[in-house]
């Protein structure tokens, strides 16, 4: 692997900062990073105890946010193959949604000879977040060339006293690579392109019909949401009570960092890990001026910033529905991480493998069928129990305040590498789980042992209900 990417320095993860109290159901980090260090996430909450304490934040905050310049959009150099709306075909895949999800089954369905019509407003648009994965998660997928940056292992700071060192490479993604990884695969498989929004799909029996806004209709066998967040055709039947992952960071030059680098240009994320409802963003901007300032930063300017809401946990989509999902607004985001575009990715060829061997003329699944094919694929039994297990975990992460926060996560990252590897990545299943959370239980301390059976007794009562009434 040495000969395939850079590793630099650790990964660390920031004790809290003082002088707040804490607030709670709400878990918070920031994250530091340059070419060659990033400073990531430790699971805190923090806010101004003193009222002229907050009105001081408030005014820096303001300071802070008057460097942000005014936000670009930048695109790709490419020329995208366009949708022809006069030919009046109906493509085999219709994807909603250009992001790492859509693009990857696009890809794969399209390398199967199908057609596809790739659907989204801004087609060339550089994706604005950044991604962090485990490289291993990448390696897996051969996706090691699309990490700009990664680093060799990490260090948990529970808190000024106690540090815990993790030997495992976490990377950083490169969107531009990565994107044009996956759109000149979609060009050289034929995939069409259409810029626009979609506002109403409506289906008949064989085929269905998306209405965009720009008056042009595409019919398509399969149409495939992957707008994300937004759930733009993918329907819920339950109320959506998700808790909410909130970050924002900058790209900062710098005078001064205490950080053992000689670059000036780094990378900082203050994020709430999850709160229910999700810490205002206004917050996060206060809590990284405080944190900068506890940290001796001084910012010269900023050369872009970044805003992330992710909703965690909350309702599956209804199972089945004509329109099939994938990512975000299929419910796929890791309820007790936040964790996403490995997962999405790694579940891409499901999906599309899925979709190719249900348009095999031989098989003649078509309409409601198919789609129920695809999503009994895409959320079997085993991965719904999986994601009832973590939003077990979640809820008991919404109710722990400070000091029991940091004893959970003294005893999590004491576990066997192969059960915090397995959480983190979503590959250990139920019966795995339930070693995993004894592993957990008998690490703990005995206060953390009592303050997980106080405030996750409720929780569990509601998980084993929820996996009473899912049957298959």
């Amino acid at each position: 692997m040495d000969t395939l990417l850079r590793t630099h320095s650790k990964l660390e993860f920031l004790p809290q900062l003082h002088g707040f109290s804490e607030k709670a159901c709400n878990l918070s980090s920031v994250r530091v990073h340059s070419q060659d260090l990033k400073f990531g996430p430790k699971k805190s909450y923090l806010r101004s105890g003193r009222d002229n304490a907050c009105v001081k934040v408030k005014a820096s905050s303001s300071a802070l946010l008057e460097l942000v310049p005014e936000t670009k959009k930048e695109n790709l150099e490419f020329e995208l193959p366009i949708y022809d709306p006069s030919k009046v075909t109906v493509v085999d895949l219709a994807v909603v949604g250009g992001g790492p999800a859509g693009l990857a089954v696009a890809q794969q369905v399209s390398q199967a000879g199908l057609s596809v019509c790739s659907i989204d407003p801004f087609p060339k648009l550089i994706w604005p977040n950044n991604y962090g994965v485990w490289v291993d998660e990448f390696e897996a997928m051969d996706l090691l060339d699309c990490l700009d940056t990664t680093w060799s292992s990490a260090v948990v700071y529970i808190d000024d006293q106690k540090k815990k060192d993790l030997v495992r490479p976490y990377g950083r993604v490169n969107r531009n690579q990565l994107k044009s990884k996956m759109l000149q695969k979609c060009i050289y498989n034929g995939v069409k392109f259409h810029q626009a929004k979609v506002i109403k799909v409506i289906h008949e029996e064989l085929k269905s019909l998306l209405i965009c806004n720009d008056g042009v209709t595409v019919q398509a066998a399969v149409v495939l949401d992957a707008t994300g967040f937004s759930r733009c055709l993918v329907q819920y039947d339950k109320p959506y009570n998700p808790g909410y992952q909130m970050a924002y960071g900058i790209l900062a030059e710098v005078e001064e960092h205490p950080f053992d680098v000689d670059k000036m240009t780094i990378f900082l994320e203050e994020t709430s890990l999850v709160a229910r409802p999700g810490l205002p963003m206004d917050d996060i901007k206060e809590r990284m001026v405080a944190r900068l300032r506890h940290l001796g930063i001084k910012v010269k300017s900023i050369e872009e910033d970044e805003h992330c809401v992710i909703p965690m946990g909350g309702p599956l989509p209804v199972l089945p529905q004509r329109v099939v999902g994938i990512g975000g607004t299929a419910g796929m985001v890791h309820p007790s991480t936040g964790y996403m575009v490995a997962r999405t990715l790694a579940a891409a060829p499901i999906v599309a493998d899925s979709i190719v061997r249900c348009l095999d003329p031989g098989r003649n699944f078509l309409g409601n069928k198919l789609s129920a094919e695809v999503w009994r694929d895409l959320w079997p039994i085993e991965r719904r129990r999986q994601r009832e297990f973590f939003c077990f975990g979640m809820d008991i992460l919404l109710k722990l305040d400070l000091p029991a926060t940091r004893r959970f996560f003294d005893a999590f990252f004491d576990l066997e590498p192969r059960y915090w590897h397995g959480f983190l990545s979503s590959r250990l299943f139920l019966p795995e789980l339930i070693v995993f959370g004894l592993s957990l239980f008998s690490h703990a301390s005995n206060t953390s042992s009592l303050e997980i059976m106080a405030k996750g007794t409720l929780p569990l009562v509601n998980m084993i209900n929820n996996l009473v009434q899912d049957r298959e």
